[in-house]
């Protein structure tokens, strides 16, 4: 039981980075929704556009590899405190570093990953099973599509497909996703809402007061 929950974890960093496999459902709304399609569509320039003067899509991108790293190097016993405002900086990016940014959010999560597959099933979840970085991912993936929103409505639109089929494709999407669990609505926040407090359990030390999220 606890080595099948360890393989579904794993599974769902996966997809958070990598978006749904073809022909399966998928735990977030759209199959290209991971952080990796994400970040691809985007120049520099759109990585450093600040919004209401808050972070910049590759500060996110920059925080989230920090932040992947720190929950590896943690788990492998290195405690010691980290400047988290640090690792949003700097908030903007030519095209070179952008590519390092995502290189770098790349490898730091194959990290994790492997960090989590040596992990004996007791430790795995003596550590909180990783689902502390799921969630962090997660908030952060869905930061970064909405300031992709504020500057540009439909970026995650199919070339040529107006606001109407767009919407229709999203909403598919939506029903995709809870068929897989085969829940409605007010279960789907349930779920939500209590893995959202196991993801936060014990985490203040990892986070070292992560207060930018």
């Amino acid at each position: 039981m606890k080595q099948a929950i360890q393989h579904q974890v794993v599974e769902l960093l996966r997809e958070t980075f990598e978006g749904a496999l073809p022909g399966e459902g998928t735990q977030y709304l759209d199959h290209d929704s991971g952080i990796r399609p994400t970040l691809s569509k985007l120049t520099a320039a759109q990585a450093s556009k600040r919004v209401d003067g808050r972070p910049s899509i590759a500060a996110h991108a920059r925080h989230m590899a920090f932040h992947l790293r720190v929950t590896s190097e943690w788990i492998r016993g290195d405690h010691s405190r980290r400047d988290w405002r640090a690792s949003f900086e700097p908030q903007t990016v030519d095209e070179a570093e952008w590519a390092q940014i995502q290189k770098d959010l790349e490898a730091a999560r194959g990290e994790l990953s492997r960090t989590l597959d040596e992990l004996s099933p007791e430790r795995f979840v003596e550590e909180g099973g990783g689902l502390g970085a799921v969630a962090h991912l997660a908030y952060h993936l869905g930061a970064i599509r909405q300031i992709m929103h504020r500057f540009d409505p439909w970026q995650n639109s199919t070339k040529g497909e107006n606001d109407e089929g767009f919407a229709r494709r999203r909403n598919g999407s939506a029903r995709t996703a809870h068929g897989r669990f085969g829940m409605g609505e007010g279960d789907r926040l349930t779920r939500f809402r209590t893995e959202g407090r196991l993801a936060g359990v014990g985490r203040e030390d990892r986070d070292g007061g992560d207060e930018e999220g």
